[in-house]
């Protein structure tokens, strides 16, 4: 049977591109251990709107990746996002670009995140927290390639929400610093977001991942 397989699928028949199509990246990856010939394959030009299709618009070159990463073909992209994984222990800062009331432009965190599921190779959802001295974070979130958005509901000491954030950013390739954005909301029990109240930028370093080890981007 497999030898009957290997025929169908083989490069000159004219079957085994339509077949390629539609196989997942686990298939895909199988098939390179089946023989010299299909690893050949796998990693020919012609492969790469393959890879590319199971991330599309996932994907988003970094300024601190562009130079490491500029020449990676969709099959090494692919394999670096499904690799890469939220959990750990950052460092947050970042500014507010637009505030209602006068308030300290500059800010700064530790913030905790763990994977909870991983849905797909290239697809997580993830929850985290942040305590400071006035308020406390509750973090859930979902990542999709290396785009990462975040619904943070801000809570007092007395377990109140007092805001949420929504929160958009992109993480590295090597897995341990992200950019983004956010915005602020008043906070609301069906979820429906109130006008914006301020907005701002943010920067996070991982200082270590889930098992304490230090991240190779703040070596």
């Amino acid at each position: 049977e497999v030898t009957g397989l290997l025929a169908l699928l083989a490069p000159e028949n004219g079957i085994c591109f339509a077949a390629l199509k539609r196989l997942g990246p686990s298939e895909l990856s199988a098939l390179s251990v089946l023989s010299c010939r299909f690893r050949r394959l796998m990693d020919d030009p012609t492969m790469d709107p393959f890879w590319a299709r199971f991330y599309g618009h996932h994907f988003h070159m970094t300024d601190k990746d562009a130079c490491q990463f500029i020449h990676l073909r969709p099959k090494q992209i692919f394999s670096r996002l499904a690799g890469l994984s939220i959990s750990g222990k950052w460092h947050v800062t970042g500014r507010v670009t637009q505030m209602e009331q006068e308030v300290e432009n500059a800010y700064g965190y530790i913030q905790f995140f763990t994977e909870r599921e991983r849905l797909s190779p290239i697809e997580s959802s993830f929850e985290g927290e942040v305590e400071d001295d006035e308020s406390a974070f509750l973090v859930e979130g979902k990542m999709v390639g290396n785009s990462v958005v975040m619904y943070e509901t801000i809570t007092n000491h007395s377990n109140v929400p007092i805001a949420v954030n929504i929160c958009s950013g992109v993480l590295s390739l090597q897995g341990g610093f992200m950019s983004g954005v956010w915005t602020q909301h008043n906070p609301s029990s069906s979820r429906v977001l109130s006008g914006t109240i301020s907005s701002g930028i943010f920067e996070a370093t991982k200082l270590t991942d889930a098992y304490g080890a230090t991240s190779p981007e703040t070596v």
